[in-house]
């Protein structure tokens, strides 16, 4: 263990790896049967309502409240020990007594009790996933439909594929919108503190985006496109690496500016992939580019209509968050630009997406081709600004700690991949006319 522990990050086998989380697993069960973990009990009159295990508060109590702490909690632990559920119940039932005579100012309220165990019993997050990823394929048919049979033409209400898709979607809209609604009631806080919280508000911002954009094309393609990426990205926030579990705040996050600077630069985010996915379909369908196929290019026009509407939007929430983010470290930090790394990579991503906004005031640039492949790659520069910096860099909004792990052998394939596409695509469009 000991040799584990000297190894860095980088040179650590899968052996070693499992063996550190073991250690530590067993140390929490260690402290949980020494009763070191359950810190049910309050320290009476302590300014900071801090809560210890029995033994620990009993050292700063007074002889009544020790043997009244001491009372519950032992016939919490004989009805543990006895499999007494009567003697279980009233032990819980005399702790709660107790946090609630000298814990109330902690204690959280029946409404984010009953919403905490709402979210834990229902997984909204889990289950939208489902409804997301089933509306998908309900969509492309009905693009699909709008493509074949009308010529590129809006859809009506009245198809059924088409209807059935958006009804589909939107309940998953309104089922990920009730899980976080949900979450935040129990936290008592914005959502928003975490790697998890933030896919999942990147992933709300990309359906709702999706679909106001959806009901203004009428095609599906957008809706669609929203769809599975916010069924992937709910996906990746399910990840191991991510612990969905509601902790407190850290001291510089206790702020108004949580609300207020994190959800304008995460649903910047969530514009932005939501344009890398209509970017990657107006390339697609470049690929298809023929003399004759005169659908197709309408189809090219009015996706890359929506497109610069999202794309610009998605811009214009990077640069006031990152103004914003300025502003709540000059209060956090006493300045308000440190060049951190997060600070820089948010400044390129700027950058980044400006240049592609400027193709369209080139005359040379301004074609939907090359304003799809700039969006595209661009979105690169997103991902090392959220995943990068916070797992590969260290600073003050990283959560990189020791050395840095390798970056996957993924993501050079799918960097590859996308170079591939956008040559693919702006070749067929020199190669070919319509």
């Amino acid at each position: 263990m000991e040799r584990a522990h000297r190894t860095p990050d980088k040179e650590k086998t899968k052996v070693q790896k499992k063996l550190i989380s073991l250690d530590e697993r067993f140390n929490l069960f260690h402290m949980a049967v020494r009763g070191l973990t359950l810190r049910l009990f309050p320290v009476v009159g302590d300014e900071n309502h801090t809560w210890l295990s029995v033994s620990e508060a009993a050292q700063k109590s007074s002889a009544d409240v020790t043997d009244e702490y001491n009372g519950a909690y032992d016939t919490f632990l004989r009805g543990l020990r006895e499999q007494d559920s009567g003697a279980i119940l009233e032990g819980a039932r005399a702790i709660a007594a107790i946090q609630r005579e000298y814990g109330a100012g902690v204690l959280p309220s029946p409404m984010a009790l009953r919403a905490e165990m709402t979210l834990n019993a229902l997984q909204p997050f889990t289950w939208a996933s489902v409804p997301y990823l089933l509306a998908f394929p309900l969509l492309l048919g009905a693009y699909g439909w709008s493509l074949g049979r009308l010529k590129g033409g809006k859809l009506s209400f009245r198809n059924g594929l088409y209807s059935l898709g958006l009804l589909v979607f939107l309940g998953a809209i309104v089922l990920h919108l009730y899980g976080y609604a949900l979450r935040w009631i129990a936290s008592g806080r914005a959502p928003l503190s975490n790697g998890y919280e933030s896919l999942v508000f990147i992933a709300l911002m990309i359906a709702i985006a999706g679909f106001i954009y959806e009901l203004k094309g009428r095609r599906g393609s957008v809706a669609g496109l929203s769809s599975l990426l916010t069924s992937v990205i709910l996906g990746v926030a399910m990840l191991p690496t991510f612990d969905p579990a509601i902790s407190p705040l850290v001291p510089v996050l206790a702020s108004y500016w949580l609300i207020i600077h994190v959800t304008v630069i995460t649903a910047s985010y969530g514009f932005l992939g939501l344009a890398a996915v209509m970017s990657m379909a107006i390339l697609i369908l470049y690929l298809f580019k023929k003399k004759g196929r005169r659908t197709i290019q309408m189809a090219i026009l009015d996706m890359n209509a929506l497109h610069w509407n999202v794309l610009v939007l998605g811009l214009a929430f990077l640069s006031i968050g990152t103004f914003l983010g300025g502003v709540w470290a000059n209060e956090s930090w006493g300045r308000y630009w440190g060049w951190d790394p997060k600070e820089t990579w948010a400044l390129v991503t700027i950058l980044v997406y400006a240049a592609v906004a400027h193709f369209h005031f080139q005359k040379t640039l301004d074609s939907p081709v090359y304003i799809a492949a700039g969006s595209f790659l661009a979105i690169t520069s997103v991902g090392m600004t959220y995943f990068g910096v916070n797992y590969f860099l260290s600073g003050l909004h990283s959560y990189a700690s020791g050395d840095a792990p390798d970056v996957p052998r993924w993501v050079f394939g799918m960097v590859a991949a996308m170079l591939i596409l956008s040559w693919a695509a702006v070749r067929s469009d020199h190669a070919k006319k319509w």
